[in-house]
């Protein structure tokens, strides 16, 4: 019977079988503010010991709640959540079920008499609970969703309080296009955001303008300090596949049927092995020459691709990667795995895909260097035996289209107004449309710490329009 009102209480589904006389009961957090001291901000690392306590109620048997609070985990996290002794008075057996939901920034709360025994009258505790700061940022603390029911199951009325949490905070000041809100294909635009630190603290802040087309729904996020150069918006990035144009001998004890280079093209021309361990030649690729397209000048990713075949998919055909850059070697990079089927297709990334990107993982260069010095050899990696073959090998470079990769951080002093990096847009055909554009703050106190992260709130929002036309 109790677990079947726990349940309720924690989901909030309770159902009014009677109708409770109206009483002056309050269900409140204390503090009513932190820090309790008006004037002052909580920083990271500080701790609030809080409770829920309830103020003249009559017959109290079971009570529900959600405490809502910042969600995602940032600025507070919740945690050493106990039982009052409100419930517990005349002792009397209870029992207590919550579940904490950090995306959300939710702790849902049920707690109820076990038995057919009277409920609480009065006022007192009824949790407490722990909320340490993980970030800059400000958040309200509510109680949502509550009921309150008497020995008969009937809902008590009530009224709630809550409280509000007061941490360091940037602001968005404005943000305008110089230029006007309308731009022409071949034309720059340009994005100007300023913002002011209201903490008492420096913070790090990155300004985000997370553009939407009304047309099509596509979408782009832009930080301070980058510029977007056109096409592909909101869509797979710009690429090119280089093929294997050449090849040495590196301790081969792979064998090659056909003509050299052997895994230029889907052609026939192979190269197999069937001994554990074998290494085979070194394969190098077709040079780019940047920019590429005459527009795309920075790497993003690099993976690598086989067209392979398995006579026992058991074993795995393991590329290495080696390349210079800036004069600096970076050799024996495991690539992930091009270990495939017993049919012929093209393969790769078969054990880190949407995970890692490799072999950035294992620290390959995103450089001119780094892609056009680019060399591959593969391990057999399995037992002696089974038949591995490897018809043609290709590297896939993708380029980023909006440089630099990240956005500027800013460093702002307590009450100083700054003006971010200027955020630019290289107009192009492909680009025409009504957009509508949000801006959003992020701030921090811990950069440039290891484990930093980035808060923002809605009050740090604003949104307007802009075109792109012929």
């Amino acid at each position: 019977m109790w677990l079947s009102l726990i349940a309720m209480l924690l989901t909030v589904m309770m159902v009014n079988v009677g109708s409770a006389p109206a009483v002056k009961t309050t269900l409140y957090i204390t503090p009513n503010r932190l820090p309790e001291h008006p004037g002052t901000l909580g920083h990271v690392g500080d701790e609030y010991y809080m409770s829920v306590n309830i103020e003249e109620v009559t017959d109290l048997y079971g009570v529900g709640f959600t405490i809502q609070f910042a969600p995602y985990g940032k600025t507070l996290t919740i945690s050493d959540i106990s039982e009052g002794d409100f419930l517990s008075q005349g002792g009397y057996q209870t029992a207590m079920a919550y579940k904490i939901n950090v995306f959300a920034g939710t702790v849902k709360v049920g707690i109820t008499r076990l038995y057919e025994v009277p409920g609480a009258t009065g006022s007192g505790t009824v949790l407490t609970f722990k909320f340490t700061v993980s970030e800059a940022g400000s958040s309200p603390i509510t109680l949502e969703d509550v009921k309150l029911v008497d020995s008969n199951l009937n809902l008590i009325d009530y009224v709630t309080s809550d409280s509000y949490f007061y941490g360091a905070t940037a602001n968005l000041i404005r943000c305008n296009m110089p230029g006007g809100l309308h731009v022409y294909v071949g034309q720059e635009a340009t994005f100007n955001i300023k913002v002011k630190n209201d903490g008492d603290v420096p913070l790090y802040v990155k300004g985000r303008l997370e553009i939407e087309r009304v047309e099509d729904g596509r979408r782009i996020n832009l930080y301070a300090g980058q510029t977007y150069y056109g096409g592909y918006l909101g869509a797979d990035p710009p690429m090119t596949e280089l093929f294997c144009d050449g090849y040495y001998e590196y301790d081969d004890t792979w064998d090659h049927y056909g003509a050299s280079p052997w895994l230029d093209e889907i052609d026939g021309d192979i190269i197999n092995s069937t001994t554990a361990g074998a290494f085979s030649s070194m394969y190098t690729f077709a040079d780019i020459e940047f920019p590429y397209l005459g527009i795309y000048d920075v790497v993003n990713n690099v993976d690598f691709y086989g067209y392979t075949r398995q006579s026992d998919t058991a074993g795995d055909i393991d590329p290495y990667a080696f390349t210079v850059s800036d004069g600096i070697e970076y050799g024996w990079m495991w690539t992930d795995s091009m270990g495939g089927t017993t049919s012929w297709a093209w393969t790769g990334l078969r054990y880190y895909k949407n995970v890692y990107n490799f072999p950035e993982y294992y620290g390959f260069p995103l450089t001119h260097d780094g892609v056009n010095n680019a060399e591959i050899g593969f391990e057999y990696y399995g037992s002696s035996g089974p038949v591995f073959e490897i018809d043609a090998v290709k590297m896939r470079v993708e380029f980023a289209t909006i440089v630099p990769v990240e956005g500027d951080i800013v460093e702002v002093q307590p009450g100083e107004q700054v003006e971010l990096p200027v955020i630019t847009w290289v107009a192009v055909g492909d680009h025409i449309g009504k957009y509508n554009a949000q801006v959003v703050i992020e701030y921090s106190e811990l950069y440039p710490e290891v484990g930093y992260h980035f808060t923002n709130t809605g009050e740090k929002v604003k949104t307007f329009f802009f075109w792109v036309e012929e």
